[in-house]
């Protein structure tokens, strides 16, 4: 058996056959192997041929495998990269608008959706995924007015808020999430309770150290607190107190012997003396101020 027949055997192996025909390297390397076991010798046999198939396969798969193993690395380190360039990008795309104390916010979203956000407030958004869903975290306090379109999402610690076109108050502070429609139907979704609780005009729910209560009853056409307003009924002159800390920068010393004790009023945050007045004057306390540090004094 001559060079050229042993040759057109190999061919018949489609793996080699793909092989060899990658390039003229490949070829000529088969063909150098097969002079240097010298098959033109007569005692070219099944056995000594069998064992040429087992030395081209073994050379075959080595390159096969190295090559296998030089395309994965290169196709992980280009994932990598990939990985890292879209997480930048995309970490560049983030907004946060953030209140501190004594400041209330209005910020128009890229939908054209208004958000009034109240003092201490945390709100983030991406400007990318912005437009594939209208997704928003929210810490604080905020009232929305949302343009229709596909479905806004508010998330926050305890709760996703879901609407398509709305105005809706949330209000998500430590173990408290409030919610109140003031047009369309919002959806509520307590983290931990699989139930969509459906609210339309007037109604409001609160999720409150892992109690979930819902009301409903008349309702003005925004919140009080985008004017500076603030109406308490039956709630704990502590929480009270934490409100007005927040609207006007101040530190109350003692606000934490006031945690069982109840209040209703309200007060505007224009004027700080004005509203220290108006929430000491029903429960006739009296206060002390030192620069913005203030007492509460029990009579």
């Amino acid at each position: 058996m001559d060079i050229y027949t042993l040759y057109k055997i190999i061919l018949q192996k489609e793996r080699v056959k793909t092989w060899i025909h990658e390039s003229v390297d490949n070829k000529t390397s088969v063909k150098k192997y097969l002079q240097s076991i010298k098959v033109n010798q007569p005692n070219f046999n099944d056995i000594v041929k069998a064992d040429l198939w087992q030395q081209i396969n073994k050379t075959l798969y080595k390159r096969s495998r190295a090559k296998i193993i030089r395309m994965f690395y290169m196709s992980a380190a280009a994932s990598l990269v990939l990985f890292v360039l879209t997480y930048g990008v995309y970490s560049l795309q983030e907004v946060k608008i953030t209140t501190t104390n004594n400041q209330l916010t209005n910020y128009i979203l890229p939908d054209n959706s208004v958000v009034d956000l109240n003092v201490n407030s945390e709100l983030t958004y991406n400007k990318i995924a912005w437009y594939f869903n209208r997704n928003l975290t929210l810490k604080g306090e905020a009232f929305f007015s949302v343009k229709r379109g596909e479905k806004f999402n508010v998330h926050t610690a305890d709760a996703i808020v879901s609407v398509l076109g709305t105005k809706f108050n949330v209000y998500a502070r430590s173990i408290k999430t409030e919610v109140n429609c003031y047009s369309g139907r919002v959806s509520v979704k307590v983290h931990n309770n699989s139930n969509e609780n459906i609210l339309t005009k007037g109604m409001n729910i609160v999720y409150n150290n892992g109690v979930l209560t819902e009301f409903s009853g008349e309702i003005d056409v925004k919140p009080k607190w985008v004017s500076g307003d603030f109406s308490f009924i039956n709630q704990s002159f502590y929480n009270v107190l934490c409100e007005f800390e927040r609207q006007f920068g101040v530190y109350v010393t003692n606000k934490d012997e006031f945690k069982t004790t109840m209040f209703t009023g309200y007060f505007n945050a224009s004027d700080l003396d004005s509203a220290l007045e108006l929430i000491l004057e029903p429960l006739n306390y009296k206060s002390k101020r030192e620069n913005k540090s203030i007492t509460i004094l029990k009579e």
